[in-house]
């Protein structure tokens, strides 16, 4: 017997020239990729239950498969003929409509959808359920406590609550998934709507871009010749990186602004937006995607040297500090604003007064320092964490080697065939966080990204969350009995 079809709506384009766009449509971007077969397999069974809008583009480097799939479907009768399908392709940041962006319920991107609203352009969905598993894709999507305890209620999965709070926005989505019952799963949603009082919970969501999960660190202590940082950040953005992190005490913000300019001029990348950049102070650049408050800690004007000298510390009047970082977003000057080296009293002193509560706070975080409660804080309050030092921070003033000579994932590396260094950053992406790992060097680069196609067993992460924890950037600097910081259990609020 064959497959019961699903009917999928269509929304009418503006142009009024032909049919309109299906309102659920299969993705066949893969991140890392699959090989053609894969793809060619999964549009057919996808055509099979009642997929009729497939996303393609040159990049995914998807279209012939796609293309051999269709043929393939007519060849067996699954449909009469190529008009019955609607296909959408792209040029690489192309701005054809329909318009493609990132919406899901942590990202609603209300603005822009009133703008394109108004002036009849149809916005399509990518990352509709928060791109698990991409480079650039984090679980807040699919952990949301809000869209889990929307589904419980509703007797539905995520994902399609995900999806119906998408169609009753008028929005077109992409889904990928190369799963048969998952695609047939995710078209169950124009049988039942979302309450009133669900979409308003929906509404009310943290909401924050995806910030990319893998980035590049410029920090190096002691400082290495610009010329380095420069051939690595090229080396990295060739390699796929899109997240650098920089500040001004690190002396890397010129040199990564040079960096990305000769990455533009040689055709790296077609433009700014495709990088993710977090600084702690602007660049000379148009605009940052992530701007953090570095510590919670005030220097007197002027004072630009690390570490500070102990005269030179005031009491942080965080209030007005976050109010004018507030500010800075509404300007334009910084997409997302956050929080680094901020404990979690100090988050729920922003969180008790903030218009724009922090999006990102960017911590230590490491096998060795797990930070257990701070992640479930953030977790709580809709707040990504970045971790920095997520390999132990070999080299620098802070840093030790516990982490990269612990017996523990030295056993579990050789166990799984890969480096120490990987099974850190997995660990960390498996904890839900950014992770933001340095190397000057192209083959730890690569390395160092290999970390999506793989998981630690729950044995192995039993293992890891028993090893002894202790902070290794306990910001002794900043502390002076004369001073308005008297104490290390005063300045991390007792998370020692």
């Amino acid at each position: 017997m064959g497959e019961t079809l699903i009917s999928v709506p269509d929304i009418p384009l503006s142009s009024g020239i032909g049919r309109g766009i299906p309102v659920v449509g299969l993705g066949t971007a893969a991140d890392p990729p699959v090989a053609f077969e894969v793809i060619r397999n999964a549009v057919l069974e996808a055509i099979e239950v009642g997929y009729r809008h497939f996303d393609t583009a040159a990049l995914y480097n998807s279209e012939q498969p796609l293309g051999e799939a269709v043929a393939e479907a007519i060849r067996r009768g699954l449909i009469k003929s190529r008009e019955e399908l609607f296909i959408t392709s792209k040029l690489w940041c192309s701005d054809a409509h329909p318009e493609h962006v990132e919406v899901n319920p942590c990202w609603q991107q209300k603005k822009l959808r009133e703008f394109c609203r108004e002036n009849g352009i149809l916005v399509v969905a990518y990352a509709a359920l928060g791109a698990v598993g991409t480079f650039y894709g984090t679980n807040r999507v699919m952990e949301s406590e809000v869209l889990k305890e929307v589904a419980d209620a509703r007797g539905k999965t995520i994902p399609e609550v995900c999806l119906r709070w998408a169609y009753e926005q008028g929005i077109g989505v992409l889904v990928k998934s190369f799963n048969k019952d998952r695609m047939k799963q995710n078209l169950q949603l124009f049988s039942w709507e979302l309450s009133e009082e669900e979409s308003k919970k929906i509404s009310e969501i943290p909401q924050s871009r995806a910030c990319l999960v893998l980035g590049l660190g410029t920090a190096a202590f002691p400082p290495v010749e610009p010329e380095i940082v420069k051939q690595a950040v090229l080396e990295a953005i060739k390699l796929g990186y899109r997240h650098f992190d920089t500040a001004p005490v690190y002396q890397t913000e010129q040199v990564l602004g040079e960096a990305i300019a000769a990455a533009l001029a040689l055709g790296l990348i077609k433009s700014r937006d495709e990088l993710f950049v977090t600084s702690k102070l602007n660049l000379k650049l148009e605009y940052l995607d992530l701007y953090l408050v570095h510590w919670p800690v005030c220097l007197k004007p002027g004072s630009f040297e690390y570490p500070s000298k102990l005269e030179n510390i005031l009491s942080l009047d965080i209030k007005s500090v976050w109010t004018a970082m507030e500010e800075c977003q509404t300007l334009g000057l910084a997409k997302s604003i956050g929080v680094s080296n901020f404990s979690c009293k100090k988050l729920g002193d922003i969180l008790a007064f903030s218009k724009t509560p922090p999006s990102v706070n960017q911590v230590e975080l490491n096998p060795c320092w797990q930070q257990r409660k701070l992640l479930k804080f953030c977790k709580a309050n809709g707040i990504v964490v970045a971790a920095f030092s997520p390999l132990g921070a070999v080299g620098t003033s802070w840093g030790s080697n516990r982490v990269m000579e612990s017996d523990v994932l030295q056993e579990i590396a050789k166990a799984k065939c890969k480096s120490v260094a990987q099974i850190c950053l997995r660990w960390g992406y498996e904890q839900g966080a950014v992770v933001v790992m340095k190397s000057f060097n192209k083959e730890r680069l690569k390395a160092n990204a290999d970390i999506f196609n793989w998981e630690l067993s729950e044995e192995e992460s039993k293992k890891i969350s028993d090893i002894p924890q202790s902070r290794g950037h306990r910001g002794e600097e900043f502390i002076s009995p004369d001073g308005p910081i008297k104490s290390l259990e005063e300045f991390w609020d007792g998370e020692l």
